[in-house]
């Protein structure tokens, strides 16, 4: 079994497949610098159930704008959907649904702190998690210090073979304090049970499971093919 003393490397530093970086830079230093796009991947079908918006948020985390728009609509917190979650420190355009209600509420150009709602669509159903195609990137690096010819070389070799893709220090909090959860209830302590703090502790093991797995192919070099039995 993989002990928690285990954890934090696998969580904060797994293993590398192109060896250790040859360059630096400063990543985040302003918002506008990590900017992403959820892309759903279907379009709204106008049914009379539910609302899609799409909303741009700006240093501001998903579940801070769910309930914000929650309150706007009158509604509980869980009736808001949304596809995942989205870093903070970043301009971010993610989709959200709220049940429609009779008359639909009117949540066009509805703005909170840090977020506006830029399109509201008819949806016949909630959208769950997961629900999504993929997340577009815009990325500026400031400060950058290396060789170009070496990080144009390891770029392309990303464009052309990809890259493990870990689950990144964000998901398992703050310096890896979910991570002390985790332990707590692999423990034999119950999980918390208020339902936010709860998907953080299951989330979180989740992704330290994927990134001790996905490490150990990187380390076998097996990382990038498919192996006899498994299953996608």
């Amino acid at each position: 079994p993989l002990l928690p003393a285990a954890w934090r490397p696998l969580a904060l530093a797994p293993p590398r497949a192109s060896g250790e970086p040859r360059g630096v830079a400063r990543i985040k230093v302003e918002p506008g610098d990590f900017r992403v796009e959820e892309r759903l991947g279907f379009d709204a079908d106008g049914g009379s159930a539910h609302l899609l918006l799409r909303v741009e948020k700006t240093d501001a985390n998903t579940l801070f704008v769910a309930r914000r728009l929650a309150r706007a609509a009158g509604l509980r917190p869980q009736d808001v959907g949304f596809a995942g979650l989205k870093d903070r420190r970043a301009v971010a355009i993610q989709w959200f649904s709220v049940p429609a209600g009779r008359p639909p509420r009117d949540l066009a150009g509805f703005e909170g702190p840090g977020f506006r709602v830029l399109d509201v669509l008819p949806h016949s159903r909630k959208l769950r998690r997961g629900a999504l195609a993929g997340n577009r990137f815009r990325i500026v690096l400031r400060d950058v210090a290396g060789e170009r010819q070496e990080l144009e070389r390891r770029l392309s070799r990303v464009a052309a073979h990809g890259a493990p893709n870990y689950f990144g220090p964000q998901r398992f909090g703050r310096d890896g304090a979910n991570l002390e959860s985790v332990a707590a209830w692999t423990g034999g302590g119950a999980l918390p049970a208020e339902r936010e703090a709860r998907a953080f502790v299951l989330s979180a093991a989740r992704a330290l499971a994927f990134n001790a797995l996905l490490a150990s192919r990187v380390q076998a070099g097996s990382w990038d093919r498919l192996l006899p039995g498994e299953v996608v």
